[in-house]
């Protein structure tokens, strides 16, 4: 069980399913903090599932969560992060933070016809780009470098492979 105290003085509990009780290793889903970022308002926690892991922001302000697929990658200041995962519903997505509220800024989804893509996050360079590595699934090509920038009119990622 994680007990946190909102900016309100409002207690959040978090709890751990029934089944963690029970030693059901399969339904069993627990919580831990990972961390806080007092300047982003939002606690950082870790969904502990059976296969894999996913990741829960949680606003200091008004406990409003926000599940996410893997661990963000926070900018320098952060402001801004991004996430990959969520195989059935978008591969990497671009988020804006204000006072603990997050905004998804851009989102991208691979091509559904049955391709995918492998994207690894390499760095931040500054507050306006983000530089990955990525590779066709299928192919097993070699990783090309590319990124996302931000210009005036928002993020713009940068397709490395031909059309």
């Amino acid at each position: 069980m994680l007990t946190i105290r909102l900016a309100s003085g409002k207690i959040k509990t978090i709890r751990a399913s029934k089944a963690c009780k029970t030693n059901n290793e399969f339904e069993c889903v627990s919580y831990s903090l990972h961390g806080y970022r007092p300047a982003q308002s939002i606690y950082v926690l870790i969904e502990h599932g059976w296969e894999s892991d996913s990741v829960l922001l949680l606003n200091a302000k008004t406990g409003e969560r926000l599940d996410l697929p893997d661990e963000p990658h926070f900018s320098p200041s952060g402001r801004w992060f991004v996430v990959f995962g969520g195989e059935y519903e978008y591969h990497l997505s671009i988020w804006s933070l204000d006072a603990g509220k997050a905004k998804q800024e851009l989102l991208y989804k691979y091509d559904s016809n049955g391709t995918s893509e492998t994207w690894r996050f390499v760095g931040w360079d500054g507050e306006t780009r983000i530089r990955f590595k990525v590779s066709p699934a299928e192919t097993y090509e070699k990783d090309v470098e590319t990124d996302a920038v931000l210009k005036e009119q928002g993020w713009v990622l940068n397709w490395p492979f031909p059309q």
